[in-house]
């Protein structure tokens, strides 16, 4: 039996009672068992896909997969379109995996209620932003348009699923490419307040389904060549671009290429 939610799905708790339990139970068909699928968008980042199951988790964004499965829990990133990657431990995955696992943030008057999402149990919290990494937070912005680009948001608010029991690897894997270190759920969607009143979705959970997971859901389906340099796995020409001109905003610091021309 497959679930399914969309963004105009109403309250289902009764339907979906018996799924509450949290991912485990085998299919009879074979060596599958059941995990669930969410489709999310990043503002800085665009639409991706991520799977998660008793065994491993997954993530797919345009061209890179990223994945964290038993028996040893490495996570991995790599690009298919380049046929590179590289992997590391689940300590080094926040600081060298997913770029969006860079930022560093102090937060203060946090509050935690229950909820509902998609009729589904869930968990709001609320916190104020004290201090957070403004090269990191002003290259984020630089991806976005509208009023609120140039500025800092003061709050947060956090949506968190509250009916799946994630495996300890898989929810510190997710907690490296939400940036948030002490994640305990799966995060559903991320809401910035800007001083204003205006709000920003950085990330959304647009659809939601029970799905069947084979043995080889979380391996890399091709082979790769080993590098060190991340972002040469995770950017594209566009957003290098695009953070050497943050950068250069920030720091007065000029792009190799104007550098080289002045030089002559």
């Amino acid at each position: 039996m497959s679930v399914f939610f969309g963004r105009n799905a109403k309250s289902v708790a009764l339907a979906l009672a018996f799924l509450i339990t949290g991912i485990p139970a085998r299919c009879e068909d074979g060596n599958q068992t059941q995990g669930w699928k969410f489709e999310q968008r990043s503002s800085s980042d665009g639409n991706m896909t991520v799977i998660v199951g008793e065994s491993g988790v997954k993530l797919l964004q345009g061209d890179l997969i990223c994945v964290c499965a038993a028996p040893n829990w490495q996570a991995v990133i790599a690009n298919a379109k380049l046929k590179i990657g590289m992997s590391m431990s689940l300590r080094d995955w926040p600081a060298a995996g997913f770029h969006l696992a860079a930022e560093n943030i102090v937060t203060s008057g946090v509050t935690e209620k229950k909820d509902r999402w998609k009729g589904m149990p869930s968990i709001v919290i609320t916190r104020t932003i004290t201090m957070s990494d403004s090269p990191h937070n002003m290259a984020e912005m630089g991806y976005r348009t509208g009023t609120e680009r140039a500025t800092g948001y003061s709050s947060e608010q956090l949506i968190l699923s509250d009916w799946l029991n994630l495996k300890p690897q898989v929810v510190s894997f997710l907690g490296g490419v939400y940036r948030e270190r002490d994640l305990k759920h799966f995060l559903l969607r991320r809401v910035n307040v800007y001083p204003s009143g205006k709000t920003d979705i950085s990330i959304d959970t647009l659809l939601c389904s029970r799905v069947k997971i084979s043995g080889n859901e979380f391996a890399v389906p091709f082979k790769f060549r080993t590098t060190k340099d991340r972002d040469q796995i995770t950017l594209d020409p566009q957003k290098r671009k695009s953070i050497a001109g943050v950068v250069e905003d920030l720091f007065g610091a000029e792009p190799p290429t104007k550098a080289k021309a002045k030089s002559k």
